[in-house]
């Protein structure tokens, strides 16, 4: 038996005019530089994950998605909301399945599949799709908050009660966090600092509320944890949009 065909791709179109067009033109118009980075990041995403499809039916895809983006629940919500009022990902998808798919994605890239003699993937169906996970974000409410104030409200409150989440992120979401932290800690410390002890960490583990740091000596730990800890656990919480301690673990 033949192995399985990938269905994801190393690059999609990023055409010049980009910024000029509907979708993107409305984004920055209401959410500026976020708007930019939040599309183009989703995208890049979409391509990545298998068939094209993101699905944050799982709690810690959703936070991942935030944490790519550098958004918070609510303003990723809003946008999508905008995504789908533009036609750019699906509305029956989103609002019934939870699940992000862009066909305008899937046909700019069908070109790779018919080079690797490939089918292009198919939209997903909401048939096949599984019960909701207890505690899943519900991010449908963001969609239509602007219509909805009560909704919004509720969603507020049930968000306050779960602070404490307890999902565990996977290696590769871990990594992706911390460097998204990293890239924020670089603009925040001066270039020799950055580079004598930041710049070999790596993320290691995300759990209830704390984030393992990789580092390369026990110096280094101890620097960290004596110098920058703060500066850390600040960066790491505005990315995850909840308060983050942070440890350090000699990894080589």
């Amino acid at each position: 038996m033949g192995r399985p065909q990938k269905q994801t791709v190393d690059y999609f179109p990023h055409y010049s005019d980009a910024s000029e067009r509907e979708t993107l033109f409305i984004l920055e118009s209401e959410f500026g530089n976020d708007g930019y980075t939040f599309w183009f990041k989703l995208l890049e995403l979409l391509a990545k994950s298998e068939g094209h499809v993101y699905d944050v039916r799982n709690p810690a895809a959703w936070r991942f998605l935030l944490a790519k983006t550098h958004v918070t629940h609510e303003t990723a919500g809003k946008i999508l909301g905008i995504l789908v009022e533009m036609g750019a990902i699906d509305k029956d998808l989103w609002l019934e399945g939870k699940m992000i798919w862009s066909q305008n994605l899937v046909d700019n890239v069908a070109d790779v599949y018919r080079n690797r003699k490939a089918d292009v993937p198919l939209k997903p169906s909401l048939n096949s799709k599984k019960p909701l996970s207890e505690g899943i974000p519900d991010v449908n409410n963001e969609v239509s908050s602007a219509r909805n104030p009560q909704t919004k409200l509720k969603e507020t409150k049930r968000k306050k009660k779960k602070e404490k989440d307890n999902t565990l992120f996977n290696k590769n979401e871990v990594k992706e966090i911390w460097l998204s932290a990293l890239d924020k800690l670089r603009s925040q410390v001066n270039k020799p600092n950055y580079q004598t002890w930041l710049e070999n960490t790596t993320g290691l583990n995300f759990e209830d509320n704390k984030f393992l740091v990789g580092v390369p000596s026990a110096s280094v730990a101890e620097y960290l944890d004596k110098n920058q800890r703060s500066l850390i656990e600040k960066v790491l919480s505005e990315i995850a949009g909840r308060n983050i301690k942070v440890y350090f673990e000699v990894h080589t």
